[in-house]
């Protein structure tokens, strides 16, 4: 049963989440399973938009990455999870102490 649609992209309601299918492809190749219905909708906005996620989770940056039927799209997904598994570089401010008289 279809939730939600948009443009190419329909939302599932499946057991305690959803799917996420993109109609141009196939079933197979095109689907992503989602727990938040908000989460679902926010990656088909990122989607039609062809906005860079914002997530740390490599798990909905794969699922951003399934559904694509855009190779350029692809291709910054990618480049982002490279920069997801290498880790942040952490800025570590030593404390020289404070002076009492």
């Amino acid at each position: 049963m279809v939730v939600f649609s948009m443009k190419n992209f329909n939302i599932y309601r499946v057991g305690n989440g959803h799917i996420v299918h993109n109609t141009n492809l196939e079933f197979g190749e095109g689907h992503t399973h989602i727990k938040s219905f908000k989460y679902a909708k926010q990656i088909i906005h990122n989607m039609l938009y062809r906005k860079r996620p914002q997530t740390k989770n490599l798990y909905l940056l794969e699922s951003h990455k399934r559904i694509s039927d855009d190779s350029e799209y692809k291709e910054l997904i990618d480049q982002l999870m490279e920069s997801r598994k290498q880790g942040k570089r952490y800025y570590v401010n030593i404390n020289k102490g404070t002076v009492r008289k």
